[in-house]
Formats: C-alpha cells, structure tokens, sequence
C-alpha cells in the first residue's frame, strides 16, 4: 500500500472517532485525483479499521498502560487492521507502520509502536478464535455497541444475534436490477431466490456505470423491493403516494411493476439533496407516471392533494437492517435517538393514514429489524383512533442472516370501507 493512502486512511479514523459521521461522507475527503486502486486501498482501510473497531481497541488495550494520542491511536488501528486481515505479512505491516508513525511521532513513540503491534500480530488471531456468548464479549468480538447486542439478545435469542453479528461483519454485496432495456453482462449473477435482481461482480463497477448512466441498470438491494411489489400486488388501478421516497428506488421500482391502471406516482420528500438526487434519478431513468413533490408529509392533507388508492411510507429508521454496509450506523445510534425514531414513526404513519381511499392499501416498512420499530409501531396504530379504520393484511419480514440480503419489516394494511 502507498505511503499517502495509508497515512490518509489513519487521518480519517481519527476524525471518525472525534465524531462518527456518515463513511460517505468521510469518502468525500479521499483525493479525487488518485487513481481507482489507490482509493480503493485507502477506503478498503478506513472501513476495515472502523466495521472492526472495538475488536482492533481490544487487541491494543491489553498492552497499553493507558491510550496514546488520538492521531497515533488511529495510526495503531489502522495497522491493527492490517494485520487482522494479512496476518501471513505481519513483519512487513509492522514496518511500515512503524516508518509512517516514526515521521509523525517521536522516537520514543515509534519504539512503542514497533512493540505493541508486534504483540497484537500474535494477539489478534486468538481473539478472533474465541467463542464468546456475553453481550460484553459479543460486542468487542463484532464490534457493536453492547447496549444493541443486548437489545438483540433480548429480542432474537445468542444464535440468531450471533449470526447476525457476523453478517454484520462481512463484506457488503452489490446488487441491481434493470429498470430500463435489459442487456446480458457477465458482470451480473442472477440471482435465483429474487427473480430480476443480479449481484454485481467484485471490481466491475467501472464495466457497469454507463448502464447507470444511460438509465437503465438502477443499483439496489432485494430487500428494497418488497415494499413495492406488495403495493402494486394489493393495488392494480389508481394512485400511487411514496412518502420519505428519496432516492426514488422504490418509486421507480413500482412503475416498473405497475399496469396500466396505475396513473400516477407522487413521490413525496423534503427538499434537499436527497430530494434532487431522487429528481436526477427520475429523470435518468425517464420516468413516464412519477411526479416528484418536495414537502413534508405531516403538511400533506387529503384537501389538497385528494386520497390515494396505494400509500407507501419507508419510515426513516435506525438502519439496524442494513449495518453490514452502513457501517457508521452502529455507532451513531443510541437508546435516545431509537426511542425519538419510534415516536416519528407512529406519528408518521398515522399522518400517511389519512391519505388512503376507503379500501386502499397502506404499506408501512423499515430497512431495521427491531421488533419496537416494526411490529409495534404498527399495532400501536392499529390500536389507536387513526388505526381502528384499517386491518392487518399481511407482513413480511427480511432477516440478512437468513435472506442474504438487507433486513427489512414490511406490514401492508387494508383500509375498510366502511
């Protein structure tokens, strides 16, 4: 690996621990100007470091007194993750390693390093080799908070919390499906278990973006499409509402599904760069029956925009389904901010209620796999005044471990007609 893509990598694991932003974000700041494989590397060690963050502080903590400055800290992670992946290059990691912090850092620090990295080289695979059962092992063992393996552990049993755990760790696959003239790649795995979507080679991105561009292979995962198909399966005529739609996949995923008795598709977010990337999206891919609307959907009344026979809402959620890629995720959310997302979720969903003609269906979904915020945000609905007008059809529910794709809680709800 280059000197500078190493050194960048160390660089934005320290700004992540200051404060754990969005890895997109952290992204942004890899030069533009270096060639792909360079940046490759260098986000390949970002991620790493950060998707196996307490694993890695684990293996340093056992043999530092206490833990040296943020910025070779993060030096000492980075090279820690390099040596959990290629243990069979130890030696040359510890040098390097040892060379970039001895140009940073003071000779007696250099010495420090060249020790203790020597020690976790030996450490790392015993660690990785241990079966742990407690939520405090589970959590440094897979690096997630313990306050969510707890959580987990209540609600799915160690087996199930495991497995999930692991996934969580893997790499993240790439999927995709045709929205516009479809064409025969070798870049493309069908996949077998979800009819028109492909897993995407590793390293074949460059091969695949012109169909990105020229608007017709959209990149999304299976789980992204169940709320959709349900929609259009339980509705055949009429109109369409997505609410918090952007980027717009799941809109354009039910045009594509939709018959010709579906008229229109309002696609409703707030306005802002999510709000324009869905808009860039819909014009991509030439959507003929979407109509984009920026507002907010607690200021959407059925007097001014009428009723609709099909109403989507993808609540914003805790994003526990989809860890395995958002990595950043785990570490940004706590039990505050989980308890602030059911309480919008219920009020959300009974504002979308009120948009649903007598008879039309109203899907509820998440990208999470939490009990409280799928299940019991739909009967906590369906038990109060807003919800004693509709009943439970029918729900689907995305487990990663098991699927193989992202998690996801889906509840397509009926409104009576009378």
């Amino acid at each position: 690996m280059s000197d500078d893509s190493w050194s960048v990598a160390a660089d934005l694991v320290s700004s992540f621990l200051k404060k754990p932003a969005r890895m997109s974000h952290l992204q942004e700041r890899i030069p533009s100007r270096w060639e792909p494989g360079r940046r490759r590397a260098c986000q390949s060690l970002l991620f790493g470091t950060v998707r196996h963050l307490r694993l890695l502080e684990k293996a340093l903590d056992e043999f530092l007194r206490k833990r040296p400055k943020p910025g070779l800290w993060s030096c000492l992670l980075v090279a820690s993750r390099e040596l959990m992946e290629q243990p069979e290059r130890s030696a040359k990691i510890v040098h390097n390693a040892v060379s970039q912090i001895g140009g940073r850092y003071s000779k007696a620090e250099k010495g420090l390093a060249n020790a203790v990295l020597r020690k976790v080289a030996k450490r790392l695979p015993e660690l990785l080799a241990m079966e742990v059962s407690s939520p405090e092992d589970l959590a440094w063992r897979y690096s997630h908070p313990q306050w969510l393996v707890s959580r987990w552990l209540e609600q799915m049993g160690l087996e199930a919390t495991r497995a999930f755990l692991r996934w969580n760790q893997s790499e993240a696959g790439v999927f995709a499906r045709w929205q516009g003239e479809p064409d025969v790649l070798p870049e493309l795995t069908p996949l077998e278990e979800r009819p028109g979507f492909f897993s995407l080679e590793s390293g074949a991105w460059e091969k695949i973006s012109s169909y990105i561009e020229a608007g017709r292979l959209y990149v999304q995962n299976p789980a992204a499409s169940i709320a959709p198909r349900l929609l259009v399966e339980s509705v055949r005529v009429g109109r369409f509402l997505d609410l918090c739609a952007a980027p717009g996949g799941k809109s354009l995923l039910m045009e594509k599904l939709a018959g010709a008795g579906v008229d229109e598709i309002v696609s409703v977010d707030l306005a802002g760069p999510r709000y324009q990337k869905m808009v860039g999206n819909f014009e991509r891919y030439e959507a003929k029956r979407i109509k984009p609307l920026a507002a907010d959907v607690f200021e959407l009344s059925a007097e001014s925009r009428g009723l609709f026979d099909g109403v989507l809402l993808d609540a914003p959620c805790s994003n526990s389904g989809v860890l395995q890629h958002k990595i950043d995720a785990r570490w940004r959310q706590t039990p505050e901010s989980l308890r602030s997302i059911v309480s919008l979720q219920g009020k959300l969903l009974a504002a979308a209620s009120k948009l649903v003609k007598p008879g039309g269906s109203l899907v509820y979904s998440t990208c999470s796999i939490d009990d409280e915020e799928n299940a019991g945000v739909v009967d906590a609905f369906l038990q109060s005044e807003a919800g004693t007008c509709f009943m439970l059809e029918r729900s689907e529910r995305s487990l990663p471990w098991r699927d193989r794709m992202d998690g996801a809680g889906v509840f397509l709800l009926r409104k009576r007609l009378a």
